[in-house]
Formats: C-alpha cells, sequence, structure tokens
C-alpha cells in the first residue's frame, strides 16, 4: 500500500509539473489585419515551436502527419515517423512558403493544407477560434507554433485588401514572439443590390432589392 501511495504521489507530481510547465510556456499575441466585424477566425496549429535564443526547433503536430505523409507531395514520406517525419515536413513547408512567406507557391500550400483540413474526414479542429472586430482582430494567448489562419466566408481572392503580394483564402504565420502581425488576403464575397423603380401595373407597389445581373 506504502509502495502505492508513493507511486500516486509521483504521478500527480509529475502531472502537475506537466500543467505547470504548458501554462508557463511562453505564448503570442497575433493581430490580423483588415477584419469585419461580426466574423469568425479559425486558427490551426499546424506545427508547435520552442525558441532557445534566436533559435526556434518545429514539431508537426500529429493531426496534421496525413498531409505531409504523401510520397507525391514529400517523396518517401510515407515511410517516415517521428523527428523524421517533423525535419521533412518543415523542410518542405519553409520550401514552399520561402524563407519570409512570400514565394510565389505559398498561394498554392496555403489552399492545399486548408482544403485538407476542412475535408471532414481528416477530423481537424481548430486549435483556437474568435469573433473577429472591425478593421483589426486581436488572438491572444497562442503557443508558439506555426500556424494556418482562416477566416471563415472570406473566399473572395480577386483581389486582396491592402498592398499583398499574393491573394489566397488563408494565411500562414508562426508565432514566436510576443506579438506578430498579418494581413487577411482575401475578401468576403459581397452582393450587389440596386433598386428597381415601383412600375405601374407590374404589382410591385414599393421599390424591391434584386441582386444585380
Amino acid at each position: 500500500m506504502a509502495v502505492l501511495m508513493a507511486m500516486t504521489m509521483i504521478l500527480s507530481m509529475s502531472m502537475t509539473a506537466f500543467a505547470a510547465d504548458a501554462a508557463d510556456a511562453p505564448k503570442g499575441t497575433l493581430t490580423v489585419n483588415n477584419t469585419v466585424e461580426g466574423k469568425t477566425l479559425d486558427l490551426y496549429q499546424i506545427f508547435t515551436a520552442t525558441k532557445s535564443g534566436e533559435n526556434v526547433a518545429y514539431t508537426l503536430n500529429s493531426a496534421y502527419e496525413g498531409f505531409f505523409k504523401n510520397n507525391t507531395r514529400i517523396p518517401g514520406s510515407e515511410s517516415l515517423t517521428g523527428e523524421a517525419l517533423s525535419e521533412a515536413a518543415y523542410n518542405y513547408v519553409k520550401e514552399q512558403v520561402g524563407a519570409n512567406g512570400e514565394a510565389a507557391t505559398a498561394k498554392t500550400f496555403a489552399k492545399d493544407v486548408l482544403g485538407w483540413i476542412l475535408d471532414s474526414k481528416n477530423h481537424i479542429t481548430a486549435t483556437k477560434t474568435v469573433n473577429t472586430t472591425a478593421t483589426s482582430t486581436v488572438v491572444s494567448d497562442l503557443a508558439y507554433g506555426y500556424y494556418l489562419v482562416y477566416p471563415k466566408g472570406a473566399t473572395d481572392t480577386s483581389t486582396a485588401p491592402g498592398n499583398q503580394t499574393y491573394t489566397s483564402a488563408a494565411s500562414l504565420v508562426s508565432i514566436t514572439a510576443d506579438t506578430a502581425t498579418i494581413n487577411m488576403k482575401s475578401n468576403y464575397p459581397t452582393v450587389d443590390k440596386k433598386i428597381i423603380p415601383a412600375q405601374s401595373g407590374s404589382g410591385i407597389t414599393v421599390g424591391a432589392i434584386v441582386d444585380a445581373s
């Protein structure tokens, strides 16, 4: 009984220490510019990150292994596990998005990973969901990591607000400091309306608002 109690105490102390470490882990704040009030932002943490000085180590979240374990996407990746898979996934993302996140293939990568995330058979849930505010939205208490930021419903990629290098329905960002800022790379679709004046004998007695043709 004494041995059992000792083991229970050790386990409890370990779990408490683990919880404390998680609570004390560094977190950052993300500002997303060009948001519209009353919408939703979903954030997906693809990699966790730990920082030592200026060095950052990324570890692939296990929920996203299915995206990267793809021999067409990353040759030989389907046989990789653990650190080897994390390294291959990190190198693939770095190659796709570029050193500053503005590579020509960044748009394609963001589209591909968003499509995979939204596919219900992959059972991916958002790491964090927040309601947007006008002009910009602040997302606090984000654990360090590499995130895909998805403004739900902002599917208009014909133009992007602000001076954007490329348009995309989702954005990618690393949170490895106290603050980070990104701009939305898409817009919320709008429906043009026009007033049709009342016409005699038409059965319309007041001006009607209809979709523009």
